[in-house]
């Protein structure tokens, strides 16, 4: 559908100013201010988070045509669930300082916690990596919006 694609690439454009405003913000001061303008009220980043996964979901759903009729979107699909689950670190991050987040650990041998700390590394160790991938799956979306997978 026509309407989760617009959104799809909105909210990826948002993701990729979210994901690079550390490097941006200095020569682009709109930069920092979608990021706050997103991130620092609470109402706002549930909004952003439940509406990424929503397009998310519904874009392997509901392809573009003459893509397939499930996973035909499958990078742009992708990009958003990963940006939702970044938007939820995100917001714990500004929620509680680092120090004051706990993560609970149970006795098993691999705690769930452990995953989830691995996780949260790894997005924060690449995170600009990620916002570059954002923005060319976003832009390869603009420009071939009928490429299967694409």
């Amino acid at each position: 559908m026509v309407q989760f694609y617009f959104l799809a690439l909105v909210l990826q454009l948002i993701g990729a100013v979210v994901l690079l405003e550390d490097q941006f913000s200095a020569k682009f001061p709109l930069v920092h201010s979608i990021k706050g303008y997103c991130m620092e009220s609470s109402t706002s980043r549930v909004v952003l988070i439940v509406l990424t996964g929503i397009v998310g979901i519904m874009k392997l759903i509901t392809p573009i045509q003459p893509g397939p009729a499930v996973i035909g979107d499958f990078f742009p699909a992708i990009n958003l669930m990963a940006l939702c689950v970044f938007y939820v670190f995100e917001g714990r991050k500004l929620d509680k300082p680092e120090e004051e987040v706990e993560i609970p650990i149970d006795d098993s041998d691999q705690p769930e916690g452990e995953h989830i700390e691995k996780v949260r590394s790894f997005y924060y160790t690449n995170k600009r990596i990620i916002g570059y991938v954002t923005l060319g799956v976003a832009f390869f979306h603009f420009l071939f919006p009928g490429a299967v997978l694409l």
